[in-house]
């Protein structure tokens, strides 16, 4: 008897462990790497924590989510600005999750072994949500889908001990299970309104597990019973909602649908149907499809990734093939497995959809509205598994399974890439910056528009250029701000006049500026980082908005003679090589400063290193200017012709070679320059225009 206990204890723990390990190193293997950083709105909870301390958090949280605070507040007075522990944290929490949704799940469907482990799996590498990286951010989000998924599985487990006739508990004990049970739900509500549609599933969970046992046959006392399990979590929600909607009301999204209805009910069901149809093929359907996607290039990425995909089909179908087979004893439910799981599968997803059917809150697979696909994991996955179990025999279900999951695990692998290339562009940009721009004066404004950073929004940006140019900061007023003019020029710029005040307030956050003490930016992937003022007004290619404020963008904006020049913060990531464009940095600071000096060593180290060469030949221009102004004409033509490689690049160059940049420049060399590539010189040098026929 002891050695048949300890062989089910040893079954017991495996899928469990083989569970722990394949979400680990789905999600654990970039971080372990080092491929993370901060993306997103982790920046501004983070330098939120920096700014103002832990305790600073229930004014920074409280216009959307006034609960939330605690788990910021923990997590920043704990890690403070590291990277790595957030990272961790959320790899445990989805561990969690996973773990206490197959053990909820297991009292649930007893005789569905196989098909519960494979809803298991499903669940933890749904490819849906996409934005695990985003750490900071969504430990809330996790804290309140464990929070929920204990719940289940305590109310789950203290059903089945009152249903199995064993391990009976005092009724004391199940009244303290229960309160502690419901107010753990309660806290996830309130912390984080994400997974509201959760609560609507128990009743389900709680109906199909009295289907078994002689006990709860009678389908009146099932009725009773289920009320009665269900009422202190009913009670919970209830006070949720009515706190969420009655007293903290709509401050940040408002119930568009529960608009509509009011104005037309008819419009209002048209609506409703139409999104809940195109949703539910969202976070199934499409969310799948999308896991198709491979990655680009460098090749090694490609060979990383068919090896993890093949490696994970393989693993997947081996362990599915051995796993426990479906009980043939026990307890017996009236309904099957295959066809109970679909059918609470579909509730689930309905149910999930809830808070954001009525704000009518995009739900998408691409960036940023995937977030709102992760409620719908636990009704995907049981969808998912349910029609496994339903449409395939036993001997080939392991190679469905297999297939569902190598396919996740693959989308995840191309994630990590794009977040670790989104890592090494945050790096890049204000590695840049800092080079070209030691200091910045007080009150800056930095504007740009078309930005490459896909994870990345203005106000995430705010807080680098803070941490950055003024490290000792503390309080909630900013010294800088960043501007993503796609948002912010009808706002601020379209109908001011220069000097006009900017005042922007960003949660507990402050900054006052104005409009004529902005510095205009424009940056492209693997190219140099361009400051813009009035002589740069002819840069080809800018968004209409940026070109309308290039005359207001001034280089006074940036100190050249910082005692402590600014680095981007550690969680940025360590100073890059210095290829070409930290030659450009300090060529452009050369210019700004009149110093020829410089420019004459940055020139002689450009001429000795034929390598060093920008990405794009248009990047060259400044040490086109540097060899001209030091009469260097052989160099100046050569690196002119470079420049041409891209022909598109003329106009800007004669612009550029028009007016003086050094004041002690080789008489000539410039004109003479501009006059062999094609561009026309105006008596006195004044005006330099191309020539070319295009």
């Amino acid at each position: 008897m002891a050695l048949k206990a300890l062989k089910e204890k040893r079954v017991g723990l495996t899928f469990p462990a083989a569970l722990v390990i394949v979400t680990a190193l789905t999600y654990g293997i970039p971080v372990l790497l080092g491929w993370f950083g901060f993306y997103g709105d982790d920046w501004i909870y983070v330098y939120n924590n920096r700014l103002a301390g832990p305790g600073s958090f229930a004014d920074f949280v409280r216009w959307d989510r006034p609960y939330s605070a605690w788990i910021y507040s923990l997590t920043g007075a704990v890690f403070g600005d590291a990277v790595l522990p957030y990272h961790l944290l959320i790899l445990l929490q989805r561990i969690i999750a996973a773990l206490f949704f197959y053990w909820t799940l297991r009292i649930v469907f007893p005789t569905a072994v196989r098909a519960i482990q494979g809803a298991a799996l499903i669940f933890a590498l749904y490819p849906g949500f996409k934005q695990q990286p985003v750490a900071v951010q969504f430990i809330l989000h996790f804290a309140s889908m464990d929070f929920s998924l204990i719940s289940m599985w305590l109310m789950m487990t203290v059903l089945n001990d009152a249903s199995s006739g064993e391990n009976r508990v005092s009724r004391s004990r199940t009244i303290a299970l229960t309160a502690f049970s419901a107010a753990l739900a309660a806290f996830g509500l309130f912390s984080c309104e994400y997974f509201t549609g959760w609560e609507f599933v128990r009743p389900l969970l709680i109906w199909v597990c009295l289907s078994s046992g002689p006990d709860f046959q009678s389908f009146p006392k099932r009725g009773r019973t289920l009320l009665r399990l269900w009422g202190p979590y009913l009670l919970a929600t209830a006070a949720f909602l009515y706190w969420r909607v009655f007293i903290f009301s709509f401050q940040t999204y408002r119930p568009k649908l529960l608009i509509e209805f009011s104005e037309s009910p008819l419009s209002g069901v048209k609506t409703l149907a139409a999104r809940i149809f195109a949703d539910l093929a969202v976070v199934t359907v499409e969310s799948y499809r999308t896991a198709f996607k491979r990655p680009a290039a460098p090749s090694r990425r490609w060979v990383f990734y068919l090896v993890l995909l093949l490696a994970a089909g393989l693993l997947t179908l081996l362990f599915a093939s051995t796993v426990e087979s479906d009980p043939e004893n026990g307890r017996t439910r009236k309904t099957d497995g295959g066809l109970a799981m679909i059918l609470i599968g579909i509730a689930a997803l309905i149910a999930a959809g809830i808070p954001f059917w009525t704000t009518l809150l995009p739900i998408e697979t691409g960036f940023p509205w995937d977030r709102s696909t992760l409620p719908f994991s636990f009704g995907a996955a049981l969808l998912i598994a349910g029609s496994i179990r339903a449409a395939f025999r036993p001997a080939a279900a392991p190679l469905a399974l297999a297939a569902v999951c190598a396919l996740s695990i693959g989308a995840h692998t191309v994630n990590a890439f794009i977040y670790h290339d989104e890592s090494v562009k945050l790096n890049d940009y204000f590695w840049q910056l800092a080079w070209r721009a030691p200091a910045l004066q007080p009150g800056t404004t930095i504007v740009s528009a078309n930005i490459p950073l896909d994870r990345t929004s203005d106000n995430d940006l705010t807080p680098i250029v803070n941490w950055q140019y003024a490290p000792e900061l503390r309080g909630t007023a900013y010294a800088y701000k960043y501007f993503d003019l796609h948002l912010r020029y009808d706002d601020f710029f379209a109908s001011s006049s220069p000097g006009s005040p900017i005042e922007h307030t960003y949660r507990s956050h402050t900054f006052l500026g104005a409009t004529d003490q902005v510095l205009a930016l424009t940056y492209k992937t693997g190219s140099c980082l361009w400051t813009l003022t009035e002589r740069e007004r002819e840069f080809p290619g800018l968004d209409p908005d940026l070109a309308a404020l290039v005359p207001l963008s001034s280089n006074e904006r940036i100190m050249l003679n910082a005692s402590a020049p600014a680095l981007p913060p550690a969680a940025i990531g360590p100073e890059p090589a210095r290829s070409y464009c930290y030659a450009f940095q300090r060529l452009r600071r050369a210019e700004q400063a009149d110093d020829l000096e410089d420019a004459r060593r940055l020139a002689a180290q450009l001429e000795n290193d034929p390598e060093l060469r920008p990405g794009d030949p248009f990047d060259y221009i400044p040490a086109v200017l540097a060899f001209a102004a030091l009469g260097n004409e052989t160099q100046a033509r050569r690196a002119a012709e470079f420049v041409l490689t891209h022909d598109g690049n003329r106009a800007f160059l004669c612009g550029q070679l028009a007016r003086s940049v050094y004041s002690g420049e080789a008489p000539g060399t410039r004109e003479s320059v501009a006059a062999a590539i094609g561009c026309a010189v105006e008596s006195g040098g004044s005006e330099v225009q191309s020539t070319h026929d295009f």
